[in-house]
Order: C-alpha cells, then sequence, then structure tokens
C-alpha cells in the first residue's frame, strides 16, 4: 500500500500504520516503510559502499606501490624512474 502524504508527514503515517497494522497483525507479518526512512537507508549504504571501495583502493594501491625488490633501496627507485622519465642518470 503506498500512501501520498505531504513532506514531513511521512514518519507520523508511517507510525500510525505500523501501530495499526500491529494491533491485528504480528509483527513479521508486514512491513512499512517511509520515503524519509528510504533515503537514510540508501544515504547510508552510500556511505557504507565508497568506504570499501576506498579501502580497496588504499589496499591495492599500497600493495601494488610496495612490491618490486625490496633489497632495492627508496632514492634508488626515484633514480630509475627519473632516468628512465628525464634521460638523467
Amino acid at each position: 500500500m503506498n500512501l501520498l502524504v505531504e513532506d514531513g508527514l511521512d514518519a507520523e503515517v508511517q507510525a500510525q500504520a505500523e501501530h495499526i497494522c500491529g494491533t491485528y497483525l504480528g509483527t513479521s507479518d508486514f512491513y512499512t516503510s517511509s520515503k524519509t526512512q528510504r533515503a537514510l537507508d540508501r544515504e547510508r549504504l552510500t556511505d557504507a559502499t565508497m568506504l570499501i571501495v576506498y579501502s580497496l583502493t588504499a589496499l591495492f594501491g599500497n600493495l601494488i606501490g610496495s612490491s618490486g625488490d625490496p633489497e632495492q633501496s627508496v632514492s634508488e627507485k626515484k633514480g630509475i624512474c627519473h632516468a628512465a622519465f628525464c634521460g638523467v642518470g
């Protein structure tokens, strides 16, 4: 059932619908949601997804950045990069 209500009243109408349905049905027999609640849930899901993506990106960047010859020093790596791109040794 979809109810059209004024902005800001959807949470109140949802609470009333839950009370009415809860009087006659068990809580597992019906489900209500409001536009405001769905928007909040969507925002939380988006934030959580982005946190996971950024964490995985940082992890893979760290793994790729630290791969290579472990005996080679950082200054030697910079020298190799500098020589490769600038033609200077």
